[in-house]
């Protein structure tokens, strides 16, 4: 077999290693470790039931909840006992029973106010579950990416194997200077130090994975290799449909509900005192003699209304709490503008990313066996010196990089205006 045939067997395999379906070998990141294949919706369901932060918002909600027993929150009963030896015609010994409350109509407005704010926490939670879902989302794909990476590096590496080997056999044959050899072992070495780095990046994203879904066991994307969204990405963006926009209704709702609380204070109080005869006849230290009146024990009542003349605090409450209610407007607006202003931007960028991934998804694939046909028949015919033809084929693998690239452009485009939608 001639030297020009020993080329094009070489560089016919290179082709076929380069241009073959990443799918086909793609492998995960670390083999020697166990772990869970899972896909994107099992790890939303998995986060569900054990995400810490989703578990805090639900007892946020159930503390809420508890609250609302405090709406009744009626004053101590105080409970006295006199004595009033000066006077035979008062009730001398006395059990008294004091209670005071505050207007029926105060307690339904602190009542009101607290179901108010429990739904604020039920719609808070919508939104850090949303947060959550595009965490998930964003670590799980550029896992993904990562390891798809990986797959090409590991690719990569048998070939520049094979070329190492190749080199050197026609080094020692003294076909070849020493020259082409070291250079394919430097290009080799570099490859492994980027599979190393690339590995790390995977570990990392899958270390944020698992934190997120709290669980010691390590998860792997479900699918082998990386791919283009199918999720539906509209051009128009409805702040009102979103979550954030709900638990801002619902919080504007707390404090309006909180500004009828301030405004109960100016209803008046109501008191109720109930006196019953506790005759102790043994206690008699001016000798005068008290006997129990034979009906029964002597009994009263008082019933007090407490007026609110000074109401200057009040006053000052509901001015407070009408303004904390204008804060939350302007917050409200400034969030619906920025959450515009996001979706504008971030559609801008998911039309810029589709337009590239259609070029590598097209002309990509041509260009980089164009490269290799050509090379190769230039360096069998000696137009191009082995450098050429290495850079030539790392150029050829360097394509379908910048593929993997762009589709994750793509993807982080794309979730980053299904998490503003809430379409996660």
């Amino acid at each position: 077999m001639n030297k020009r045939k020993k080329k094009t067997i070489f560089g016919l395999a290179a082709v076929l290693m380069l241009l073959a379906p990443s799918e086909a070998k793609a492998q995960p990141f670390d083999a020697t470790i166990p772990g869970t294949k899972m896909t994107l919706e099992q790890c939303f369901q998995l986060a569900d039931k054990q995400n810490l932060t989703l578990q805090a918002g639900r007892k946020s909600i159930e503390r809420a909840k508890v609250m609302e027993g405090t709406a009744w929150d009626v004053d101590k009963t105080e409970i006295a006992f006199g004595q009033n030896p000066a006077s035979s015609g008062d009730t001398d010994n006395a059990f008294a029973f004091l209670q005071g409350i505050e207007f029926p109509t105060v307690y339904t407005a602190r009542r009101g106010q607290l179901k108010a704010e429990t739904q604020a926490e039920k719609s808070r939670l919508g939104v850090t579950n949303q947060q959550i879902k595009l965490e998930i989302a964003s670590a799980y794909y550029a896992m993904l990416y990562q390891t798809h990476r990986l797959s090409i590096l590991q690719r990569q590496d048998s070939i520049l194997d094979r070329y190492c080997d190749v080199a050197e056999k026609r080094y020692k044959a003294g076909e070849a200077r020493k020259l082409e050899f070291l250079t394919a072992e430097r290009l080799r070495n570099e490859n492994h130090l980027e599979m190393a780095n690339v590995k790390s990046e995977a570990e990392n994203k899958q270390l944020e994975l698992m934190a997120l879904l709290n669980t010691d066991q390590p998860v792997l994307p479900a699918e082998s290799h990386i791919f283009a969204l199918e999720s539906p990405v509209s051009g128009t963006f409805n702040y009102q449909q979103t979550a954030d926009a709900q638990y801002q209704q619902d919080r504007l709702k707390a404090l309006d509900k909180e500004v009828k609380c301030a405004k109960a204070g100016y209803a008046p109080s109501l008191s109720l005192t109930v006196r019953t005869q506790a005759l102790i006849s043994s206690w008699d230290p001016y000798h005068i003699d008290r006997q129990r009146f034979t009906e029964g024990n002597f009994f009263g009542f008082e019933i007090g209304v407490g007026v609110p003349l000074f109401y200057g605090a009040t006053k000052a409450k509901v001015k407070a709490a009408k303004k904390n209610r204008e804060v939350a407007e302007l917050e409200m607006q400034q969030e619906r503008r920025e959450k515009e202003r996001d979706y504008r931007l971030g559609y801008n960028r998911f039309q810029n990313a589709a337009k590239r991934m259609a070029y590598y998804n097209g002309e990509n694939i041509s260009k980089a066996k164009e490269i290799v046909r050509l090379s190769t028949a230039e360096y069998e015919s000696g137009e191009i010196s082995y450098v050429e033809y290495a850079n030539a084929l790392q150029e050829a693998i360097d394509m379908g990089m910048k593929h993997a690239d762009v589709i994750n452009e793509y993807n982080e485009a794309a979730l980053a205006l299904l998490g503003l939608s809430n379409n996660l």
